[in-house]
Protein backbone atom coordinates (compact mmCIF):
# COMPACT_ATOMS: atom_id res chain seq x y z
CA UNK A 1 0.00 0.00 0.00
CA UNK A 2 2.73 2.33 0.91
CA UNK A 3 4.47 1.72 -2.40
CA UNK A 4 1.29 2.48 -4.29
CA UNK A 5 0.65 5.64 -2.35
CA UNK A 6 4.27 6.85 -2.44
CA UNK A 7 4.60 10.35 -4.00
CA UNK A 8 6.56 10.70 -7.28
CA UNK A 9 10.03 12.21 -7.11
CA UNK A 10 9.74 13.63 -10.64
CA UNK A 11 7.71 16.77 -11.19
CA UNK A 12 5.62 16.06 -14.27
CA UNK A 13 3.51 19.25 -14.06
CA UNK A 14 3.86 22.02 -16.68
CA UNK A 15 6.10 24.94 -15.72
CA UNK A 16 4.61 28.11 -14.35
CA UNK A 17 3.70 30.57 -17.09
CA UNK A 18 4.29 34.29 -16.72
CA UNK A 19 2.02 36.74 -18.53
CA UNK A 20 4.81 38.96 -19.95
CA UNK A 21 6.33 35.92 -21.68
CA UNK A 22 2.97 34.91 -23.15
CA UNK A 23 2.38 38.25 -24.86
CA UNK A 24 5.84 38.70 -26.48
CA UNK A 25 5.84 42.47 -26.03
CA UNK A 26 9.37 42.82 -27.39
CA UNK A 27 8.47 40.98 -30.63
CA UNK A 28 5.43 43.14 -31.08
CA UNK A 29 7.50 46.33 -30.66
CA UNK A 30 10.06 45.19 -33.27
CA UNK A 31 7.31 44.33 -35.77
CA UNK A 32 5.68 47.74 -35.23
CA UNK A 33 8.99 49.51 -35.93
CA UNK A 34 9.45 47.55 -39.18
CA UNK A 35 5.91 48.32 -40.24
CA UNK A 36 6.41 52.06 -39.57
CA UNK A 37 9.57 51.99 -41.72
CA UNK A 38 7.68 50.30 -44.57
CA UNK A 39 4.85 52.80 -44.27
CA UNK A 40 7.25 55.77 -44.55
CA UNK A 41 8.92 54.30 -47.67
CA UNK A 42 5.54 53.61 -49.26
CA UNK A 43 4.42 57.19 -48.53
CA UNK A 44 7.56 58.61 -50.19
CA UNK A 45 7.00 56.48 -53.31
CA UNK A 46 3.36 57.53 -53.45
CA UNK A 47 4.33 61.20 -53.33
CA UNK A 48 6.80 60.71 -56.19
CA UNK A 49 4.15 58.99 -58.29
CA UNK A 50 1.70 61.90 -57.64
CA UNK A 51 4.29 64.41 -58.86
CA UNK A 52 4.86 62.38 -62.02
CA UNK A 53 1.12 62.08 -62.72
CA UNK A 54 0.48 65.82 -62.18
CA UNK A 55 3.46 66.77 -64.40
CA UNK A 56 3.43 67.32 -68.16
CA UNK A 57 5.16 64.05 -68.94
CA UNK A 58 8.60 65.57 -69.64
CA UNK A 59 11.80 63.82 -68.86
CA UNK A 60 14.26 65.32 -66.46
CA UNK A 61 17.15 62.97 -67.18
CA UNK A 62 19.26 65.60 -68.97
CA UNK A 63 22.81 65.56 -67.73
CA UNK A 64 24.29 69.05 -67.83
CA UNK A 65 27.36 68.03 -65.90
CA UNK A 66 30.66 68.86 -67.54
CA UNK A 67 34.08 67.85 -66.40
CA UNK A 68 35.97 70.76 -64.93
CA UNK A 69 39.65 70.23 -65.57
CA UNK A 70 42.20 72.87 -64.75
CA UNK A 71 44.90 71.20 -66.87
CA UNK A 72 42.86 70.53 -70.03
CA UNK A 73 44.46 73.37 -72.01
CA UNK A 74 47.99 72.29 -71.08
CA UNK A 75 47.19 68.66 -71.89
CA UNK A 76 45.75 69.64 -75.30
CA UNK A 77 48.83 71.73 -76.10
CA UNK A 78 51.15 68.85 -75.10
CA UNK A 79 49.19 66.42 -77.30
CA UNK A 80 49.54 68.75 -80.29
CA UNK A 81 53.32 69.00 -79.73
CA UNK A 82 53.58 65.21 -79.64
CA UNK A 83 51.62 64.88 -82.88
CA UNK A 84 53.85 67.46 -84.61
CA UNK A 85 56.98 65.61 -83.44
CA UNK A 86 55.56 62.30 -84.69
CA UNK A 87 54.78 63.80 -88.11
CA UNK A 88 58.31 65.23 -88.38
CA UNK A 89 59.81 61.83 -87.47
CA UNK A 90 57.61 60.09 -90.05
CA UNK A 91 58.80 62.54 -92.72
CA UNK A 92 62.47 61.89 -91.79
CA UNK A 93 61.95 58.11 -91.90
CA UNK A 94 60.36 58.30 -95.34
CA UNK A 95 63.26 60.37 -96.71
CA UNK A 96 66.09 58.13 -95.42
CA UNK A 97 67.86 55.74 -97.76
CA UNK A 98 68.76 52.15 -96.88
CA UNK A 99 72.13 51.65 -95.16
CA UNK A 100 72.76 48.04 -96.20
CA UNK A 101 74.53 47.74 -99.55
CA UNK A 102 73.65 44.69 -101.64
CA UNK A 103 77.15 44.18 -103.10
CA UNK A 104 78.85 44.18 -99.70
CA UNK A 105 76.26 41.78 -98.38
CA UNK A 106 76.84 39.35 -101.28
CA UNK A 107 80.65 39.54 -100.82
CA UNK A 108 80.31 38.78 -97.12
CA UNK A 109 78.10 35.79 -97.94
CA UNK A 110 80.66 34.44 -100.45
CA UNK A 111 83.41 34.72 -97.82
CA UNK A 112 81.20 32.93 -95.37
CA UNK A 113 80.60 30.07 -97.82
CA UNK A 114 84.34 29.77 -98.51
CA UNK A 115 85.17 29.57 -94.81
CA UNK A 116 82.42 27.01 -94.32
CA UNK A 117 83.83 24.83 -97.13
CA UNK A 118 87.33 25.09 -95.66
CA UNK A 119 86.02 24.08 -92.24
CA UNK A 120 84.06 21.14 -93.65
CA UNK A 121 87.00 19.92 -95.73
CA UNK A 122 89.20 19.72 -92.62
CA UNK A 123 86.81 17.37 -90.79
CA UNK A 124 86.78 13.77 -91.95
CA UNK A 125 84.02 11.37 -91.05
CA UNK A 126 85.55 7.89 -91.16
CA UNK A 127 82.22 6.20 -90.47
CA UNK A 128 80.50 7.95 -93.38
CA UNK A 129 78.47 5.65 -95.70
CA UNK A 130 79.84 7.55 -98.75
CA UNK A 131 83.28 5.98 -98.45
CA UNK A 132 84.00 2.51 -99.87
CA UNK A 133 86.13 0.14 -97.85
CA UNK A 134 89.21 -1.92 -98.55
CA UNK A 135 89.95 -4.80 -96.23
CA UNK A 136 93.37 -5.34 -94.67
CA UNK A 137 94.74 -7.72 -92.15
CA UNK A 138 95.69 -5.49 -89.25
CA UNK A 139 94.78 -6.79 -85.80
CA UNK A 140 94.73 -10.16 -84.16
CA UNK A 141 91.83 -11.39 -82.09
CA UNK A 142 92.16 -13.34 -78.82
CA UNK A 143 92.88 -16.62 -80.61
CA UNK A 144 95.93 -15.17 -82.33
CA UNK A 145 94.55 -15.28 -85.85
CA UNK A 146 94.60 -12.12 -87.94
CA UNK A 147 91.33 -10.29 -88.30
CA UNK A 148 90.06 -8.33 -91.28
CA UNK A 149 89.70 -4.61 -90.70
CA UNK A 150 88.05 -2.21 -93.11
CA UNK A 151 89.55 1.14 -94.05
CA UNK A 152 88.04 3.92 -96.08
CA UNK A 153 89.40 4.21 -99.57
CA UNK A 154 89.48 7.19 -101.83
CA UNK A 155 86.19 8.25 -103.32
CA UNK A 156 85.52 10.95 -105.83
CA UNK A 157 85.15 13.41 -102.95
CA UNK A 158 88.47 12.54 -101.35
CA UNK A 159 90.65 12.43 -104.47
CA UNK A 160 91.40 16.16 -104.44
CA UNK A 161 92.10 16.18 -100.69
CA UNK A 162 95.31 15.57 -98.83
CA UNK A 163 96.05 11.95 -97.91
CA UNK A 164 96.02 11.13 -94.18
CA UNK A 165 99.39 10.67 -92.47
CA UNK A 166 100.72 7.37 -91.10
CA UNK A 167 99.77 8.40 -87.59
CA UNK A 168 96.13 8.86 -88.53
CA UNK A 169 96.15 5.44 -90.31
CA UNK A 170 97.22 3.81 -87.06
CA UNK A 171 94.37 5.52 -85.25
CA UNK A 172 91.85 4.20 -87.80
CA UNK A 173 93.00 0.66 -87.28
CA UNK A 174 92.46 1.05 -83.54
CA UNK A 175 88.79 1.99 -84.17
CA UNK A 176 89.24 5.46 -82.65
CA UNK A 177 88.83 8.12 -85.32
CA UNK A 178 91.17 11.03 -84.73
CA UNK A 179 89.90 14.30 -86.12
CA UNK A 180 92.46 16.88 -87.27
CA UNK A 181 92.80 20.05 -85.23
CA UNK A 182 91.04 23.06 -86.66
Amino acid sequence: MRVKNAPSLLDMASPKQFPHLKLGVNKIAIQEEKQNKYDKENQMLLNKIRVIVKGHGTLNNWNRWARKDLHAAARFKQQQEIELANQAMLKRLKNTKPVIQRKKQEEAFKKHKEFKEIMESGIKDYNSPRTTTNTKMTMRDDSGTPEEKSEPSETSEMKGKKQPSENSKKNRTADVPKLPAI
